[in-house]
C-alpha cells in the first residue's frame, strides 16, 4: 500500500514499512511524516511517499516496487521480524540504483548501528533511539545541506547525535553517541493528524501510544534503556481515538509499556473510552494488574464487553528470576486483580510468561506455568526469550550461559540451567497449549480432563503433547476434525494406562469426554459435522419437543428476544437445541440434559454462543 503525502521539485524521499500481517499499520513512519510536515517543510521542500507492505511478500517484489518509485531517500522501519528481509531489498536496491540514499531506523538497529554499517556498506545512516527530528535533519542535509559551504566544514555539528553514518571516504564512521529521546511530547504532531483516511482503516489493527518510556528496568526489555514516562497532552489522545473509533477499527492496540503506570490519566482514558464507544473496536492495552485499585477494578468490571483486552507480563513467578531480571511485581496483588476482572466476565486478559529467563529451569518454569494457568486468563502465551540488542541480559548472556540464534529474533536455544532438549519439549507444549487451550474450541474437555486426571495444568499439556508427537501432530496441518479426535484418542490412552481416578469406571469416562468434546463442538459449530468417535443420543419425541419449545413466547422472550421475528427456518441458523447423556456442567453422569445455544456475530462477543442449561422445561 502506496500512500503519496505532499509533492515538491527538491528530491524524493520514501518512508517503508514490512509489517507482521496486512491488518497492522506502522506507528513510526507516520511519526516522521507528520513531523517533517510540521517542522521541516518549509525549509526543505521535498515529495514524501510511505509504502507498507508485509513479510509474506517476495523481498524482489517489494525492491522492484521500491526502485519504480524513484526516490532518492528511501528510509525503512526495522525490527526483529522484518529486519533480514530489509537487508536483502536495501542490497539489491543499491546494485540497481547505487545513488539512493538508504536511511534505517527503529530497535533492530539502534544497539548495534556502528557494526551494522561496518557490514552492510549499503546503509548510509542509522537512525538511534527517537527518530523524528534527526530524520528531518538527515533529510534536510541530503537533499540540500551537503551543497552548502557551513555543513561540509563541519557536519557533526548540524546532525544530531543519535545519528550514525558514513563520512566522505565512506569507509569512516561516526557513530551515534546516544539514544535519541523527544522530552516535550506536544512538539510531536500526532502520526494520524494529517490525511487520515477512515476507509483505509477500517477492519484494521491500528498501533497507538499515549506515552513512551517505562518506569520499570526489565532486563529482558528494551525499554529499560529509556528511564522515566513521558505522556503526550490527553486532548491529542482523545481525538485521535475519536477518528479510529468513527472508522470502525479493527482494534487499538497501545504500545505503552505500562498503560496504567499513571492511575489518573489511565482512568481518564478508560472513562472517556467506555463514554463514547459504538460498539466495533476493541482497544488492548498492556498494563500492570498489581497497580490497579479496588476503586478501578470496580470501574472496569461494568466496561461493555469487549470493548478492553488487557495484557499482563506475569513472565516468571520464580523470586531468583524476578529479582535477577529486575521485574517488580506483586504477585499476590497481580492474582487478586487478574482474578476479580476474570469474575467480572467483561474484560479478555492475555497472561505472559518468558521461556528462558535467568535461573529458571523445567520445574521452575512449571510451577509459573501452574501458577498462571489457575488464574484461567483468556489466553496464556508462552513466549521465548529473545536476546535483543541493548538489552540487560543480553550483555550479561555469558553469565547466564546464554546461547541463542544468531539471526533476528536472537531466540533462547538453551541456558545454564534450561537445556536445548527442555527448549524442545517446551516449544511442543507451548504449541499444544496454543491451539487447544488459548483457540477456546475444548473449554469444557480440558476441565474435565484435568480434573479426572487429578493433574496439574503443566503436566497435563507435557503428556498431552508427548502424545501429539506420538502420533505426528506436529508434522501436518491442523483440521477442526482431527483436532478433537486427538483429544479424544489422547483421553483413550489416558484410560488405557489407567492415569484416571479409580472411582471414573471406563464406560462413564468415555461417555462423559464423548459429550462433553460434543458441547464444545456444537457450541462453535451449530450446523458442522459432530465427529464421528460421538455417539447419536435422541430420546423419543426430542425433535417434536424442541420445535415446540422454539415457538413457546415464552422462552423467546427470556432467551432470545433479539430473534422474535425471524421464522423457523432462520431461527433455527441462530439458535440450536441438543440434548446430553449427562449434565455438562453439574457432572451427574446419570441424569440426561438439554442446552439451548444463542449464537452471536457481535466482533466484541467473547464467545460464539450463549448456553442454558433448559432440562427443567423438558422435564415439564
Amino acid at each position: 500500500m502506496t500512500e503519496k503525502i505532499h509533492t515538491a521539485h527538491r528530491g524524493k524521499v520514501l518512508l517503508v514499512s514490512l509489517n507482521a500481517k496486512y491488518i497492522h499499520s506502522n506507528l513510526a513512519i507516520r511519526y516522521l511524516e507528520n513531523y517533517y510536515l510540521e517542522h521541516a517543510y518549509k525549509k526543505c521542500p521535498i515529495e514524501l511517499q510511505k509504502a507498507e507492505y508485509t513479510i509474506n511478500q517476495h523481498a524482489s517484489d517489494i525492491a522492484a516496487n521500491i526502485y519504480e518509485m524513484k526516490a532518492d531517500i528511501v528510509g525503512f522501519s526495522c525490527y526483529i521480524w522484518n529486519i533480514e528481509m530489509i537487508f536483502k531489498i536495501v542490497k539489491n536496491l543499491k546494485k540497481v540504483a547505487p545513488n539512493i540514499k538508504i536511511i534505517l531506523g527503529g530497535p533492530e538497529v539502534s544497539f548495534d548501528s556502528n557494526n551494522l554499517l561496518l557490514q552492510y556498506p549499503e546503509i548510509d545512516y542509522i537512525i538511534c533511539g527517537e527518530g523524528e527530528y534527526a530524520f528531518a535533519e538527515v533529510i534536510c542535509y541530503e537533499l540540500q545541506g551537503h551543497h552548502q559551504e557551513k555543513y561540509q566544514k563541519n557536519l557533526d555539528y548540524f546532525l544530531p547525535n543519535n545519528v550514525s553514518y558514513r563520512v566522505s571516504s565512506a569507509k569512516e564512521i561516526r557513530p551515534a553517541t546516544e539514544q535519541g529521546r523527544i522530552k516535550d511530547l506536544s512538539n510531536i504532531l500526532s502520526p494520524y493528524e494529517q490525511g487520515f483516511d477512515s476507509e483505509q482503516y477500517k477492519h484494521r489493527i491500528i498501533y497507538y501510544e499515549t506515552s513512551r518510556g517505562c518506569p520499570y528496568s526489565c532486563q529482558y526489555c528494551l525499554s529499560s534503556t529509556d528511564q522515566g514516562v513521558r505522556f503526550f497532552p490527553i486532548d491529542r489522545v482523545k481525538r485521535d481515538l475519536l477518528k479510529f473509533i468513527a472508522a470502525e477499527v479493527k482494534q487499538v492496540k497501545f504500545v505503552d509499556r505500562t498503560f496504567n503506570c499513571a492511575p489518573k490519566y489511565a482512568m481518564e482514558l478508560f472513562t472517556w473510552i467506555i463514554d463514547n464507544q459504538q460498539g466495533k473496536t476493541n482497544f488492548h492495552f498492556e498494563i500492570s494488574a498489581d497497580l490497579l485499585t479496588d476503586d478501578m477494578i470496580e470501574f472496569l468490571q461494568k466496561a461493555p464487553q469487549g470493548l478492553f483486552q488487557f495484557e499482563i507480563g506475569v513472565q516468571s513467578t520464580h523470586e531468583r528470576t524476578l529479582t535477577e531480571i529486575q521485574r517488580t511485581t506483586n504477585f499476590e496483588k497481580l492474582k487478586r486483580a487478574v482474578e476479580e476482572i476474570h469474575a467480572g466476565g467483561n474484560i479478555h486478559q492475555h497472561l505472559d510468561l518468558i521461556v528462558g529467563l535467568p535461573y529458571e529451569g523445567y520445574q521452575q518454569f512449571a510451577k509459573s506455568f501452574n501458577d498462571v494457568y489457575e488464574l484461567q486468563p483468556d489466553k496464556l502465551q508462552m513466549g521465548f526469550l529473545k536476546a535483543l540488542k541493548g538489552s540487560g541480559i543480553r550483555a550479561r548472556e555469558r553469565d547466564y550461559g546464554l546461547v541463542y540464534t544468531s539471526e533476528p529474533p536472537y531466540e533462547v536455544l538453551m541456558t545454564s540451567v534450561l537445556s536445548y532438549k527442555e527448549i524442545i519439549k517446551l516449544k511442543e507444549i507451548e504449541h499444544t497449549l496454543d491451539h487447544y487451550y488459548n483457540s477456546h474450541q475444548f473449554d469444557q474437555s480440558l476441565k474435565l480432563l484435568i480434573k479426572t486426571l487429578n493433574t496439574k495444568p503443566f503436566d497435563f499439556y507435557e503428556q498431552f503433547a508427548d502424545y501429539c508427537k506420538e502420533v505426528g501432530v506436529f508434522e501436518r496441518a491442523h483440521s477442526q476434525g482431527s483436532m478433537y479426535n486427538t483429544l479424544y484418542g489422547f483421553s483413550k490412552r489416558c484410560l488405557e494406562e489407567s492415569k484416571i481416578e479409580p472411582s471414573a469406571c471406563n464406560e462413564v469416562f468415555l461417555l462423559r469426554i464423548q459429550e462433553t468434546l460434543k458441547f464444545d463442538f456444537i457450541r462453535l459449530s451449530p450446523h458442522g459435522k459432530i465427529p464421528d468417535f460421538i455417539m447419536e443420543f435422541q430420546p423419543e419425541g426430542f425433535k417434536k419437543r424442541k420445535q415446540a419449545m422454539l415457538s413457546n413466547p415464552d422462552i423467546v422472550q427470556k432467551y432470545f428476544p433479539q430473534y422474535a421475528e425471524l421464522n423457523m427456518r432462520n431461527l433455527s441458523k441462530r439458535v440450536h437445541i441438543e440434548v446430553f447423556q449427562y449434565d455438562i456442567m453439574g457432572n451427574k453422569e446419570e441424569q440426561v440434559s438439554y442446552y439451548m445455544f444463542v449464537y452471536h456475530d457481535d466482533p466484541l462477543q467473547f464467545k460464539r454462543a450463549d448456553w442454558y442449561d433448559i432440562t427443567t422445561y423438558f422435564n415439564e
